[in-house]
């Protein structure tokens, strides 16, 4: 090759990258009570829901 990068395709990378997962565990009562706020929300996915959750 003559130096350039090969374009590849792809996803252009974030520039806010998330690298900190986290699991987290409920009792039977704090599930109940996080389904419940999570089916008032009308979002499609539980991931989604927990996301504005934290980025209001």
């Amino acid at each position: 090759m003559n130096g350039k990068k090969r374009n590849v395709g792809g996803k252009p990378p974030k520039s806010d990258k998330a690298s900190h997962p986290v699991m987290v565990r409920f009792t039977d009562e704090e599930y109940a009570r996080f389904l419940a706020m999570y089916e008032q929300s009308g979002l499609y996915a539980r991931d989604y829901y927990l996301d504005r959750l934290f980025t209001k």
